[in-house]
């Protein structure tokens, strides 16, 4: 599903911000659901317009402020006016994502700010910086999807008032990046960091890959993030994927091999063995230990 602005569209004066005296109005320019991609263009480009993609689909390498950077679903790319970019594989494989680009316009002029200016203008909450790449949670991928396709279709069916709810959509979606992307002390890249390990501690997660899409050194971040933390990274994970372990095993009849399968270990040893060393027990005997101290329900 595709929306391109009509040349003679009116959008309304809804999203309006203030700088240097003047007023400046959001203006939808197009939008996209499920668009797929099987190759990029020869050259990345940069123009004045905002756009925010969610891919979806597939998993590729796509071309954004002159670096190759890996993208799947669940990543959310923001990338404002003056940044380079190919939202298209620079591999082989297709690539799927939902979008929308728009420009904030005066008196014929284009406004080019970073995103966190804009945000902490609708906001009204000072935002130091948002990075141009985030892994955002399952549940935001799933309301981001909704948003987007709230403004494609309502924007596309043409009325004065169906282009305000696709208006009032985006604005619903600027709050959603705030609450995935977080304010200031939640953008800097240890803060992210800490945020995507706790949600994706099940997945496989490298900490180059981790680092790549924060845009750091895999050094930098295990240093920072011990430094503020008190344990690196690797840790962190291991330790969030122990006690979701010890809960699995108290509460639900999944085998040892089940449950090491559905947190992302390797095989069953090498589980065991960090379980041992963190709980001080063997998986089977936590299980039979924690179970016999439940309460029986109805006595």
């Amino acid at each position: 599903m595709r929306y391109i602005r009509p040349e003679n569209a009116a959008d309304p004066n809804l999203l309006v911000m203030q700088h240097e005296g003047s007023s400046w109005k959001l203006q939808l320019l197009h939008g996209a659901t499920g668009e797929y991609r099987e190759r990029a263009s020869h050259f990345p480009h940069v123009h004045d317009v905002y756009h925010i993609v969610l891919y979806t689909r597939g998993e590729n390498e796509v071309r954004i402020d002159d670096q190759r950077v890996r993208c799947g679903p669940g990543m959310l790319v923001l990338c404002p006016p003056g940044v380079s970019h190919d939202f298209g594989p620079v591999n082989r494989g297709g690539i799927e994502y939902d979008e929308i680009t728009f420009q904030f316009t005066s008196a014929g002029r284009l406004l080019a700010l970073p995103f966190a200016q804009v945000l902490s203008f609708f906001s009204q909450r000072r935002i130091a910086d948002i990075p141009l790449r985030v892994r955002v949670s399952s549940w935001g991928m799933e309301r981001i999807r909704q948003l987007i396709g709230r403004v494609v279709t309502e924007a596309g069916s043409g009325s004065v008032m169906s282009l305000f709810r696709a208006h009032v959509a985006i604005a619903e979606l600027f709050a959603l990046v705030l609450e995935e992307v977080g304010t200031e002390q939640a953008a800097d890249p240890v803060s992210l960091a800490h945020r995507n390990i706790t949600i994706r501690y099940a997945q496989p997660l490298g900490i180059v890959a981790l680092a790549e899409e924060l845009g750091i050194s895999p050094a930098y971040l295990s240093r920072a993030f011990k430094k503020r933390y008190g344990v690196s990274p690797v840790q962190f994970r291991q330790q969030l994927r122990l006690e979701a372990a010890a809960r699995l095993l108290q509460t639900s009849s999944l085998s040892c091999k089940e449950v090491a399968a559905r947190l992302g270990f390797a095989d069953v040893q090498s589980f065991t063995k960090a379980f041992v060393r963190h709980h001080g027990h063997t998986p089977g005997r936590f299980s039979r230990i924690t179970r016999r101290w439940q309460p029986v329900s109805g006595r």
